[in-house]
């Protein structure tokens, strides 16, 4: 398996393939997911349910001000809980994100001629959480790459500002996900995507591109001042360089990485908070 990058620039930026003009303009209603749909996914969320979990740790991170390596990483529709602290692990973020489903693909418009072939809800529902998990993945691996260095006596976790990371892994989750929608070996599958077997309609690059792009104006990545803007900032390089690239490729493959206390790969959660 390649890497993305051989050298990490400052400056680099994931820009979509297609224009905005994929998205209404105005939003009339929200179509309505269907019931079955709903179904499929809360049954594969069933046995990954952390509610309670999640909730006793979310009071005591927002408590902890002074001490950063036990905060949470939260996200709009995921959080990362650090290993660092307890009851490590991405936990998907259940109600938030059919309700952000739901209004993204009720803004879509498949440009006439062009549009994909076979691209329904499956399709979109499993890049839409493909791409939240490489996001997640990427705060997870930082936090492998600051271990390291902490053993080393080079660097400590959190490594970089909270705003240069969040923009980073937002670049790792939209170039992975432009050729890596299939769910890494050893995960099985992924919570909230019920099957391991990817929908015939992203095998297209083309379906996965307008996508992506959709996705990147939906949420409104192209505005310069938000926090999720997909850029590498300098820091970025300055400090993972000679680290990232074995470390990211080995979790894209599902290979084993470290065990501080545990791999990842047994960690992934569904909460509805």
């Amino acid at each position: 398996m390649f890497p993305l990058h051989d050298i990490l620039k400052a400056g680099e930026e994931w820009r979509p393939r297609f224009p905005p003009r994929i998205l209404r303009q105005h939003l009339e209603k929200p179509i309505d997911l269907p019931k079955d749909f709903i179904m499929k996914i809360q049954q594969s969320a069933k046995d990954h349910m952390r509610d309670e979990e999640i909730k006793d740790r979310l009071e005591k991170a927002r408590g902890a001000v002074e001490d950063p390596r036990i905060i949470i990483i939260e996200d709009p529709l995921a959080f990362y809980v650090p290993y660092h602290s307890s009851r490590m692990g991405i936990y998907f973020r259940l109600n938030k994100m059919l309700s952000d489903f739901q209004i993204f693909i009720s803004k879509i418009v498949w440009p006439e001629g062009v549009g994909p072939v076979h691209v329904g809800l499956d399709e979109l529902w499993h890049a839409y959480v493909m791409t939240i998990f490489w996001h997640e993945m990427a705060h997870h691996i930082l936090e492998d790459v600051a271990t390291i260095m902490e053993w080393m006596k080079t660097g400590r976790y959190p490594l970089i500002p909270r705003q240069a990371e969040e923009r980073f892994c937002e670049f790792m989750a939209f170039t992975t996900s432009e050729i890596q929608l299939s769910i890494p070996r050893r995960f099985s599958p992924i919570p909230l995507i019920y099957s391991r077997r990817l929908p015939s309609g992203i095998g297209s690059k083309h379906n996965r591109d307008l996508i992506l792009s959709a996705l990147y104006y939906h949420w409104g990545r192209y505005d310069p001042t938000s926090a999720y803007r997909p850029v590498i900032e300098p820091v970025i390089p300055q400090t993972l360089n000679g680290l990232w690239n074995a470390f990211w490729n080995a979790h894209r493959g599902g290979y084993r990485v470290l065990e501080v206390p545990d791999e990842i790969y047994e960690h992934v959660y569904v909460t509805t908070l």
